[in-house]
């Protein structure tokens, strides 16, 4: 069959991708928190790290059964 997916003919691109969990954004989201507990002045008072998803680190709710149906 000429339409079999391997790691040959998968896309190069999508070998090439990584998930970036300490990336440029997160390391700067760092700094900003890091200057808030110094005592520094930003138009915010915390930094709510959104970028792994997790939203009940964030404080939502869980996802309840019947919530889901």
């Amino acid at each position: 069959r000429e339409n079999i997916l391997t790691m040959d003919t998968l896309n190069p691109q999508v070998k090439a991708v990584e998930y970036a969990v300490r990336g440029p954004i997160v390391l700067k989201a760092g700094d900003i928190e890091r200057c808030l507990e110094e005592g520094g002045t930003k138009p915010f008072t915390e930094v709510i790290r959104a970028n792994i998803g997790d939203a009940q680190a964030m404080g939502q709710q869980p996802i309840t059964f019947l919530r889901q149906v």
